[in-house]
């Protein structure tokens, strides 16, 4: 009797174990941003994360995870304030220990502050006179909360993009947006952005999703078996692409890796490589570099120009840029790889100096690589005339042959012409005589050699006489 117990409560037991070793996920939502009011200032609503973290909620509950819910009557969870987040967070640490995997997706507004990276509750605050955001839970909260597990797997959608000038009209341009996230010293960990750090988000608006839960939802539900880190590299390349061909707007997903780079995949089990992903991610990284020159350009030129473009010339700018940027890129020239550089970081005035800088480096080598060639033609011109004299005295038609090939070398000399022409005449070369005083006539007009003219008229006058 008290082995049956004994083997029962061992049972439970390692089926607790089992269940703490398993894969949670906390998957949120934020749409109910309150904008602007009379008392206080709210970040501007968003249309997309809450049908986004749905999608999410429900391909990750279908691949088996454990989707924490937040009101106790579904999975995932959808606009939360302050307390209510932390709240969440805690629920996710707590299971995270002792985990496989802790996966979190968020969705909504993301900013840099002087306090660090934050996502924002939907009680967020920005002060319209700094663009400050208060209230937000910092990233790093977020990084504790998936610590305890084996793997780590963090989501920001974030940084979408209805801008801030929509509450706060003083604040127009500005981007509510990440600074770099580095990963510390967690192991295990991979960090996707929805886009490049410093820059915002598509929320697609009118869609059923945004371009980056559109293309992520799609490519993990196609290859669940392949690593993680490997399918955000066509989910990056998928994103690009959607947002370039609907919305003409540059977006290129960012990633960190902590360490090694989770080696889980959606299903959990038999988790394989996949090469031709695992190329994107150098092709990912030469796209978001392109595309950060590209903006930087359109910025400038619009500032130049004091209005923006309209969503059709900044299609068709984009596409020009890019193309031009590109070709920059081909160029072996190190200033014009560091003329790229500076436009890529944003300086757009240096880089353009730097690739001036390159022209002009061009053109001199060019007029030096002419001024030698001109050199050279004439000191060979001079051989061929020299060995044509020498053998006029015994062989008329071998100094016709050099005087040919120093008229080849040089055919802008006119007295090599007229010496051509006298031999090509004496030797009975008519018309090869004829059309060598022509050449020779002209030559001597252009260089005003008045004397050569005189000479090539006569021997003109020669030929029309036989």
């Amino acid at each position: 009797m008290f082995v049956r117990m004994f083997a029962a409560c061992a049972a439970l037991f390692l089926g607790a174990a089992s269940a703490e070793a398993g894969r949670v996920a906390l998957v949120i939502g934020q749409n109910a941003y309150p904008g602007g009011s009379p008392e206080a200032t709210g970040l501007p609503t968003l249309a997309n994360p809450v049908p986004d973290a749905k999608g999410v909620v429900e391909l990750f509950a279908g691949a088996g995870l454990e989707v924490i819910s937040c009101d106790g009557k579904q999975p995932g969870c959808f606009d939360l304030n302050r307390e209510g987040l932390l709240k969440a967070l805690d629920q996710l640490k707590a299971r995270a220990t002792g985990a496989d995997l802790a996966l979190v997706y968020f969705a909504g507004h993301g900013a840099g502050t002087d306090e660090g990276n934050i996502v924002t509750p939907i009680d967020a605050k920005v002060n319209c006179e700094t663009g400050a955001v208060t209230q937000g839970v910092l990233v790093e909260q977020l990084l504790q909360a998936v610590a305890p597990a084996k793997h780590k797997f963090l989501i920001l959608d974030a940084c979408r993009d209805n801008p801030i000038g929509d509450v706060c009209p003083g604040l127009k341009g500005k981007k509510l947006s990440f600074t770099r996230i580095e990963a510390g010293a967690l192991q295990g960990l991979l960090l996707v952005t929805s886009t490049q750090f410093g820059q915002t988000a598509l929320d697609g608006a009118g869609a059923p999703h945004s371009p980056f839960a559109k293309a992520m939802i799609a490519s993990l539900k196609a290859s669940p078996n392949v690593y993680f880190e490997q399918v955000m590299n066509e989910v990056a390349r998928a994103t690009y692409e959607d947002a370039q061909a609907h919305y003409g707007f540059l977006q290129i997903p960012g990633k960190v890796v902590g360490g090694a780079a989770p080696a889980d995949c959606l299903a959990g089990k038999d988790c394989i490589g996949d090469a031709r992903m695992a190329a994107l991610a150098a092709e990912n990284g030469q796209l978001a570099s392109d595309a950060a020159g590209v903006r930087s350009l359109l910025d400038n030129e619009e500032l130049t120009r004091r209005k923006p473009y309209t969503p059709e010339e900044r299609k068709a700018r984009v596409a020009t840029l890019q193309a031009t940027l590109a070709s920059i890129g081909k160029s072996g020239d190190p200033l014009w790889q560091e003329g790229k550089r500076l436009i890529v970081s944003g300086d757009v005035a240096a880089g353009e100096a730097k690739l001036d800088e390159g022209l002009d480096a061009d053109e001199k080598a060019l007029a030096d690589i002419k001024r030698l060639e001109e050199e050279r033609s004439k000191a060979t011109a001079r051989k061929a005339r020299d060995l044509a004299v020498l053998a006029s005295g015994k062989d008329v038609l071998k100094a016709l042959g050099y005087y040919r090939r120093a008229t080849k070398a040089d055919p802008s000399d006119a007295e090599v012409w007229n010496a051509y022409a006298q031999a090509a005449r004496d030797a009975g070369r008519t018309d090869e005589a004829k059309a060598a005083f022509e050449q020779a006539a002209l030559k001597a007009s252009g260089e005003g050699a008045d004397e050569i003219r005189f000479w090539a008229a006569n021997g003109r006058g020669d030929i029309a006489f036989a």
